[in-house]
């Protein structure tokens, strides 16, 4: 039986710059989890996959053809990582797989204070935060696959050579359900933690997507194995918040369609002249915010944090977009009112996701910062902060009584 997770993320700086090789942005991972778990399974011909916080969530995955019911995330996952492993392991049986979230990645009017709390609505309509769910799914499933397939002469999470095999499978498979190629650092934070991040070059999928649309799909594999098993130029450069400081992210329950939104940006910027200058001012704020995180400057981050947004609300007029809409705007200004908050933003590619803001770590700042949150009203902040570490094997010991209260097992 296997057992592991994969964390969700924050974008603190870098939105719609980390598109291009050119720019980098600071991508948090957060200690909210996504949790796969993998057992024998008594059908010897389907996957079986729940998740039992949901009403209904159900899929059954017959390799290489079809899942049903349709789930392009849960679907491109299992056809790339099995496909990579019928490569190098025979025979693969079908298993019995089970997911499991952490709270902070479902907005709820009645947070639950238990962990994996059970949902009333079905998983598709059941509003997101925002904290990239979707890449932990993937990369924790990859690397559950992995894990309970392989050898651990053969793999381990916890070699490079094994974080950048789940990294590259999982890039694959998360473009793949997307149906574009993203810049990754979502799924970089999964796999790695907490980061600097400049992107991989977009070829390197684009090719892989071709062979397998192609005529001869039985040569998919073979390509697959040696795309994921070679270093990509992206790269991911370790950087956490320095001791004293924590971010603090706040929900409004409502969340933001961001493919529509990016589309039209970089529509924006292509026909726009002006736009390189404001992209290339917005990196330079954003890289002197990383050095003033690195030093713990709390002037020069209060600084910082308002120049970027004056560059993301800018960004936002000149595109169309509401990347810093309205109500964003008097919340982040209010909170930044708060003694002990240093600023914060609308992270990623901004609209209506959860807020982040960085405070100081200590029960006074945040106790404060509740009691306006409380003032504004329809916010609540998530229980989550960041939480440093990437995807990790875990003791299927702490899920036991989970499996048994869902009538798992």
């Amino acid at each position: 039986m296997t057992a592991v997770s994969a964390p969700g993320k924050v974008l603190l700086t870098g939105g719609y710059l980390v598109l291009s090789r050119s720019h980098t942005g600071l991508v948090l991972s957060l200690d909210a989890r996504i949790h796969i778990l993998i057992q024998p399974s008594l059908d010897t011909t389907n996957t079986i996959i729940t998740s039992p916080q949901f009403p209904h969530a159900k899929w059954t995955y017959t390799h290489p053809s079809s899942i049903t019911p349709s789930n392009p995330f849960l679907e491109s996952t299992l056809y790339y990582t099995l496909s990579y492993l019928s490569t190098v392991a025979q025979p693969i049986p079908p298993v019995k797989i089970t997911i499991l979230s952490d709270n902070a990645y479902f907005s709820s009017p009645n947070p639950a204070r238990d962990p994996f709390q059970s949902y009333f609505t079905p998983l598709e309509s059941t509003p997101k935060t925002g904290l990239g769910s979707s890449a932990a799914l993937v990369t924790s499933l990859t690397a559950a696959l992995l894990t309970h397939h392989l050898p651990p002469s053969t793999f381990t999470i916890t070699s490079p050579s094994g974080k950048q095999l789940t990294h590259n499978l999982a890039q694959a498979a998360h473009s793949a359900a997307q149906g574009k190629i993203g810049s990754g650092f979502d799924v970089a934070a999964a796999v790695y933690g907490s980061g600097i991040y400049r992107r991989f070059s977009p070829n390197i999928l684009s090719s892989l997507a071709g062979v397998r649309a192609g005529i001869c799909p039985a040569a998919f594999p073979a390509t697959l194995k040696s795309l994921a098993e070679r270093p990509w130029d992206g790269a991911i450069h370790p950087l956490t918040l320095p001791h004293g400081l924590r971010i603090v992210m706040c929900d409004i329950s409502t969340g933001s369609s961001t493919p529509g939104m990016v589309k039209q940006v970089l529509q924006w910027r292509e026909n726009d002249p002006a736009a390189d200058e404001l992209w290339n001012n917005l990196q330079r704020w954003n890289d002197r915010l990383v050095a003033a995180l690195r030093i713990g400057d709390e002037d020069l981050l209060r600084c910082c944090f308002g120049e970027v947004r004056g560059c993301v609300r800018d960004m936002g007029r000149r595109s169309g977009v509401p990347i810093e809409p309205p109500g964003q705007t008097t919340l982040l200004d209010k909170c930044s009112t708060v003694e002990g908050v240093l600023g914060g933003v609308v992270p990623g590619a901004g609209g209506y996701d959860a807020v982040v803001l960085v405070v100081r770590d200590d029960q006074e700042a945040v106790g404060r910062l509740k009691g306006v949150i409380q003032e504004v009203g329809g916010v609540r902040i998530l229980d989550v902060r960041e939480g440093f570490e990437g995807v990790r094997v875990e003791k299927w010991e702490i899920y036991e009584g989970v499996v048994q209260r869902f009538g798992g097992g």
